[in-house]
């Protein structure tokens, strides 16, 4: 039933169409199909002019130098031929790139700026075509080779990294760097400028343990690294806090004096990590009183300086900064 429907609605169509039968229809569509090849074999066979895309290939550039603005691809020939000869050079992928041989080019002087006119290759592009493709013009007209001259420089690595610590945690000693100074090579005014070899940024999250992570140098352009990746490694750490009492010692104290501090201790706080807490000692902290800092006429109070700390502790502080103290005068002893 259905298929009756369908080869009634065809036929209403064709009729529409003004065919009778659809062997009409189908001989129509063949005279249209040869027409269509027709009319394309006579407008190929038409001389036209057209713009093409033909690749270049710089060699033997100079080794001890560096091209600081990046030469063309392709270099654009304006040809005149007919239809079937230009075809197939509209696509750029069937030609083979032209080679620009710089060691050939007599007149460059080993300047680091040189202006090559294109114009001066048109017949050795010509004599790429055959005889019935003419080359008419090139673009662009000139061809500019911009050299810098190539040093080294010995640059600290810096790692750009972000990261939060979780509570009571703590980068224990320096971050560590492997290697922490790489070569940096490349064109001297761009290396004159650099003072750090700067990683890719990495976002290390939260730590609450040793991290170890691979970072990978952030490109810079035409310049190149003796290394391209380094080793980062953060010793975090566990902490607790805890305070001290210290007692304080004077210096530079007449023989005939002596002195009481009020008080004479100070109050020392400080950080370590769990490994090193039971490590950390009183004696370890130096308070000292310098009695050349004061002047006896006006001063009631003497500051106080801790000049020595264990290295394993870190984020100290301590009070008092300043004491109270008694002067008396030390008694003779007599003589037997």
């Amino acid at each position: 039933m259905e298929e009756n429907k369908t080869r009634k609605k065809s036929k209403d169509i064709l009729k529409f169409l003004g065919f009778r039968t659809r062997k009409n229809f189908i001989i129509f569509l063949v005279f249209v199909l040869v027409s269509s090849v027709f009319w394309f074999l006579i407008a190929l066979s038409k001389e036209y002019t057209t713009t093409i895309s033909y690749p270049v290939k710089f060699t033997s550039l100079p080794k001890d130098r560096i091209l600081v603005e990046k030469l063309p691809e392709n270099i654009q020939l304006q040809i005149a031929g007919n239809g079937f000869d230009l075809l197939k050079y509209e696509f750029s992928g069937f030609i083979f790139p032209y080679i620009i041989d710089y060691s050939k080019i007599s007149n460059h002087n080993h300047s680091n700026h040189f202006h090559l006119q294109t114009t001066t290759l048109l017949n050795q592009f010509r004599q790429k075509f055959p005889s019935n493709v003419t080359v008419q013009d090139i673009f662009p007209k000139t061809l500019t080779f911009t050299f810098s001259s190539m040093i080294k420089k010995k640059l600290p690595v810096e790692a750009n990294i972000l990261y939060r610590l979780a509570k009571q945690y703590v980068v224990h000693d320096k971050v560590l760097i492997s290697p922490n100074y790489v070569i940096a090579k490349g064109p001297k005014a761009i290396i004159d400028t650099m003072k750090v070899a700067k990683t890719e940024q990495y976002d290390l999250k939260i730590l609450d343990k040793p991290i170890k992570k691979i970072l990978s140098l952030k490109k810079t352009k035409l310049v190149s690294y003796s290394a391209d990746k380094v080793v980062l490694f953060l010793n975090v750490q566990q902490y607790t806090e805890s305070v001290i009492k210290v007692p304080i010692v004077i210096k530079n104290m007449p023989d005939s004096l002596s002195i009481k501090f009020i008080p004479d201790k100070i109050s020392v706080r400080y950080k370590s990590t769990l490994d090193h807490f039971k490590e950390i000692l009183p004696k370890q902290f130096k308070a000292i009183a310098n009695f050349s800092s004061i002047t006896l006429s006006k001063d009631t109070k003497i500051p106080i300086v801790l000049e020595e700390t264990p290295k394993e502790a870190f984020d100290i502080s301590f009070s008092p900064k300043k004491v109270s103290f008694l002067l008396s005068q030390k008694q003779k002893k007599e003589n037997d």
